[in-house]
């Protein structure tokens, strides 16, 4: 491995790999990890300056990739104190505490997830506690959107009757308008709120629009005008 110090003093690692090739090129593993891939005969000296000249990406894609390292929520990090966890594109670090009562609370302030409980030894009771809590926050941020833009329920007589939420790979939802059913991808709880409003609000066109046409993102338009900003971000 090697390593560079990029701009703000923030030390990384990093694998290089010499090849044949012409150009510095790198990119982000699943994992978080940067991997650049450098002629076999450029100076070390140049490569670090091309990756410091490219700090803010850099530092910008391993934050969204670590997003989806624990993008399926509590299903893939360890419920372990200073463990880092992803809430509506902020992060927090998990604090877990021994106690009689089984809790869960946020300190914004202090960016920390406090998790009380009587089985902190317990891996997988811990998890389930843990995944109840994630699950229970999820939906009612969805609920609440929903009556949020109540008033385009009521011009289009729409009627929403079951809300699910899911670990998708594929979409971020899905909707059956003649059954009033929208799935919301868990994923989003590790994205800012306005992306997750954004998908909402998606879904509720499809119950009008069934297709991608340009009068369909007229209507998401109409209601959410900043639609696109959730769209680059859910893009990266």
């Amino acid at each position: 491995m090697s390593k560079i110090v990029l701009k703000g003093n923030i030390e990384l690692n990093y694998q290089l790999l010499r090849k044949d090739i012409r150009n510095i090129n790198m990119r982000i593993s699943r994992e978080g990890n940067l991997i650049v891939s450098a002629p076999l005969k450029i100076s070390q000296k140049l490569i670090d300056d091309v990756l410091i000249s490219k700090s803010n990406w850099i530092i910008k894609k391993i934050e969204h990739m670590k997003k989806r390292q624990n993008i399926f929520g509590s299903n893939q990090i360890e419920i372990i104190s200073g463990q880092d966890y992803y809430f509506f594109g902020k992060k927090y670090k998990i604090l877990v505490e021994l106690s009689m009562n089984n809790s869960i609370n946020i300190n914004s302030k202090k960016s920390i997830v406090h998790v009380k409980s009587k089985n902190i030894t317990n891996n997988s009771k811990l998890r389930r506690l843990f995944i109840d809590w994630e699950d229970d926050q999820f939906k009612n941020q969805i609920l609440s959107i929903i009556t949020y833009y109540d008033h385009m329920l009521k011009k289009y007589k729409l009627k929403i009757k079951e809300v699910r939420i899911k670990n998708m790979k594929s979409c971020w939802g899905n909707c059956f308008p003649n059954r009033g059913i929208i799935t919301i991808n868990k994923r989003l709880l590790n994205y800012d709120k306005k992306c997750l409003e954004y998908v909402v609000v998606h879904e509720l066109a499809h119950f009008v629009y069934a297709n991608h046409s340009k009068e369909f993102y007229n209507l998401i338009e109409f209601y959410l005008p900043t639609y696109k900003d959730a769209i680059n971000e859910l893009e990266g």
